[in-house]
């Protein structure tokens, strides 16, 4: 219940230190879809609607650079494709959101996309990153992310770190 709900919000806050954030809320979507076929994006742009959605991360969107600004319609695209086989990052942004690409990257079977939002006064730095090797580096990966993510006051990063570790079975 929202009573409920409350409560334990109230006990997070107070048990952790934690301040409400006093500025803007965007809602976020952040999903691996698998491919863009024509009922995982009816998914997403349903979703988007219903929660007004403001930000969309996707993972292995699996389209071709031609295809890949078509994801989702009448939202601004910010894409790192790589084919129908595989892989591939999307950013899809809803109208209140300003943006400025930071930075696209591939390299070894990994995409990223890394922008800046800009709500109200407030600046959020953005990476969606898939982890598409085989196995899992996460040197390269943190050597990755903070180059792109450097000096960001306010940042999120989501993605599809689902890869296999060495000598884990």
């Amino acid at each position: 219940s929202r009573q409920k709900r409350s409560m334990a919000e109230r006990d997070l806050l107070v048990r952790f230190g934690v301040e409400r954030n006093p500025g803007p809320k965007i809602q976020v979507l952040q999903v691996n879809v698998d491919g863009t076929s024509s009922e995982t994006i009816s998914e997403v742009v349903n979703l988007v609607r219903k929660y007004n959605v403001d930000l969309v991360l996707l993972q292995e969107i699996k389209v071709s650079s031609d295809n890949a600004r078509t994801i989702v319609p009448d939202m601004e695209h910010v894409s790192v494709p790589r084919n129908q086989n595989g892989g591939g990052v999307a950013i899809i942004m809803g109208p209140r959101i300003m943006h400025s690409v930071v930075a696209k990257s591939t390299s070894g079977g990994d995409e990223s996309v890394t922008i800046d939002i800009f709500v109200g006064s407030d600046k959020l730095r953005v990476t969606n990153y898939y982890c598409g090797s085989r196995l899992l580096d996460e040197s390269k990966i943190e050597a990755h992310l903070s180059h792109e993510t450097g000096g960001a006051q306010s940042l999120l990063v989501a993605g599809d770190f689902n890869a296999h570790i060495q000598g884990i079975s």
